[in-house]
């Protein structure tokens, strides 16, 4: 079995398990019946930087799609059995961006005249709550699973040539944000980077969770 294959079962496994022990805890209510805590879901709609290096489609090319996309969303369900920690699952679309041009590679090295990628995949963290009157502040981190689909036009000893791939990235991940609660319902911005198709794609983003009760 290939590595990524193998990390790919290792973070589903770990999203799994995660569900499975923290659920039984969604019954805790330790925070006041205008504070709720427990199990929780949500979306999120922000501003994403794509991310990819060339050389993961085209080797030896060097550069990288490093492009804002205002399109980006995530859908997230987690669990905060206690005030100060908690668990979450995401779901995350970076949206799909484009370049021009691979900034100049060494003599007889291939060019890329022009190349797209979109990013979307999985995350699982842990959720740490700092101790912040009337507001949350929170830090994330975990692992997550990114899909890159990459394509390129690239020319190399004068010919033109496309190039295609699609390859899956098991990595770091980590944020921070805070999040203004009412009642059941709470409206959050955060920060999140992820580690990804050999660079660091990111999503800044703005939504709301409902706690169920």
């Amino acid at each position: 079995m290939n590595r990524p294959l193998r990390c790919a079962i290792s973070l589903r496994l770990a999203l799994v398990l995660t569900a499975l022990a923290l659920a039984p805890l969604a019954g805790i209510r330790t925070a006041r019946a205008d504070d709720p805590l427990g199990l929780y879901f949500g979306a999120a709609y922000g501003q994403s930087h794509v991310s990819a290096e060339f050389d993961r489609v085209v080797p030896g090319s060097g550069g990288e799609i490093d492009s804002s996309d205002s399109a980006a969303f995530q859908g997230m369900i987690g669990i905060r059995p206690i005030s100060f920690l908690g668990a979450e699952i995401t779901y995350v679309d970076l949206g799909q961006r484009g370049t021009f041009g691979s900034g100049g590679p060494a003599a007889g090295a291939p060019f890329v005249t022009s190349a797209q990628a979109s990013q979307k995949g999985e995350a699982a963290y842990a959720m740490l709550y700092l101790p912040v009157p009337v507001i949350d502040v929170y830090a994330k981190a975990g692992l997550s699973r990114l899909t890159t689909d990459m394509s390129a036009t690239y020319v190399l000893d004068g010919n033109s040539y496309s190039a295609y791939r699609s390859f899956d990235d098991v990595g770091f991940a980590y944020g921070a944000g805070i999040q203004w609660k009412l009642g059941q319902w709470a409206v959050r911005g955060e920060y999140e980077r992820f580690d990804s198709a050999g660079a660091n794609p990111s999503l800044l983003s703005i939504g709301m969770t409902y706690s169920l009760q």
